[in-house]
């Protein structure tokens, strides 16, 4: 029996209101709940919602640097405009990379694309069980 779906994703930051300026502005998520002073979790804590993915933040001890990430869909012709708003938060944003989305069609081999879609089917079966 597999899980109804995911709840919500937790950070823990350094700095609460930097990082819920970062979520609202930044991103465009509404903010739905803000503890204050109070601590009923480890840590004071906000949470967002931004389409329908609830996030929680928590001002706690933070590790180095990290390849930890969350990844967000917009539409392309909407990048400039996020682009413009994570700058003026000071957000550091890297040269893209040439992405696209993951097809069987666009495999160049036929064997290697039914491999592929071999390999697929048999984990999915392995999760399943």
């Amino acid at each position: 029996m597999p899980v109804n779906g995911l709840s919500h994703i937790t950070f823990v930051v350094s700095d609460l209101s930097r990082s819920a300026r970062l979520w609202c502005e930044g991103l465009g998520a509404s903010e739905v709940y803000n503890s204050g002073t109070n601590t009923f979790s480890l840590y004071p804590e906000r949470f967002f919602l931004i389409g329908e993915i609830w996030i929680a933040l928590m001002q706690g001890p933070t590790s180095e640097r990290s390849y930890r990430h969350v990844a967000f869909e917009a539409n392309e012709n909407e990048f400039p405009e996020f682009e413009r708003r994570l700058r003026i938060l000071g957000v550091e944003i890297r040269p893209p990379r040439l992405t696209r989305p993951f097809s069987m069609d666009a495999m160049p081999s036929a064997s290697l694309r039914t491999s592929l879609l071999a390999l697929y089917k048999t984990s999915r079966r392995a999760c399943a069980s």
